[in-house]
C-alpha cells in the first residue's frame, strides 16, 4: 500500500480559508477568464485565502458543471497550485469568445 507524500499530508492538514462565493457573486460561466481571475485574486486578499486555497475551491464556482469537469482535469486543479491554474484556465477559455468576435461592430 503506498504511503502520502509529505505534501499530501500538508495538504489534507492545513486549514483553509473557504470563500463563499454567493456572497461575492462570484461566478464563472467561462466568458472573461481574465475578469474573473482578477476578481478571484482581490476577494482572495481581502479573506486571507492562499492560492492552494483558491485552486482547492475554485471547480465549485461555476454554474456549469461542463466547466467544473474541465476545471477539475486540469494540472493546476490535480495539484492544486494556483499559478498554474490560472495559465491552464487561460488557454482553455483565454481566447476571444465567438460572440464578440462576430459582432456586427468588430467587422465593420
Amino acid at each position: 500500500m503506498p504511503t502520502p507524500s509529505h505534501q499530501e499530508i500538508r495538504r489534507n492538514t492545513t486549514p483553509m480559508v473557504k470563500i463563499r462565493a454567493k456572497d461575492y457573486n462570484l461566478w464563472f460561466d467561462g466568458k472573461d477568464v481574465e475578469r474573473f481571475i482578477k476578481k478571484v485574486e482581490n476577494i482572495s486578499d481581502i479573506e486571507g485565502e492562499n492560492g492552494r486555497d483558491i485552486a482547492r475551491q475554485i471547480a465549485f464556482w461555476t454554474k456549469d458543471e461542463e466547466i467544473s469537469y474541465h476545471i477539475e482535469g486540469m494540472p493546476g486543479y490535480e495539484t492544486a497550485y494556483w499559478d498554474q491554474l490560472k495559465f491552464d484556465m487561460k488557454g482553455r477559455w483565454g481566447t476571444v469568445s465567438p460572440e464578440r468576435r462576430y459582432r456586427l461592430s468588430s467587422i465593420t
